[in-house]
Order: structure tokens, then C-alpha cells, then sequence
């Protein structure tokens, strides 16, 4: 996957989780400000800290359909 999608599927996941977003940076070890910011398309965020939040989503994906029989 390139980077530019990573960065669209994170913040897609990240609009999905609009409430959450202080529960995923405590997740992911971030900063709130660092995660909103990524969420805002705010600057340029490092691709370290895009990844981390892809990972952490693509994670949290497979358990949801490992809950739903899917797996």
C-alpha cells in the first residue's frame, strides 16, 4: 500500500472514531494533539506516526472480524 493511501485510510478511520480519539492516542502512545491534528489533515505528519495508527486500526479490524466469525 503507498504511503498516500495509509494516510487516507488513517484519517478515514480516524473520522470514523471522531469520539474516541483520546482513547486511540492513549492506544498508540500519542499525544491527543498529534492524533487530532492527523485527523484534521493538519501539517505533515511523520510516516512513523501514520503507520502506527494504520497498524493500530488494521489491528483493530482483524479482532472485530475475528469476533464476528469471519476469520
Amino acid at each position: 500500500m503507498k504511503r498516500h493511501d495509509i494516510r487516507a485510510s488513517v484519517i478515514a478511520d480516524l473520522t470514523a472514531s471522531k469520539g474516541e480519539i483520546p482513547r486511540v492516542a492513549r492506544e498508540v502512545d500519542m499525544s491527543y494533539d498529534t492524533v487530532l491534528r492527523i485527523a484534521n489533515q493538519e501539517g505533515d505528519p511523520g510516516y512513523s506516526k501514520v503507520l502506527r495508527l494504520y497498524e493500530y486500526f488494521a489491528k483493530k479490524k482483524r479482532k472485530s472480524e475475528i469476533v464476528k466469525g469471519k476469520a
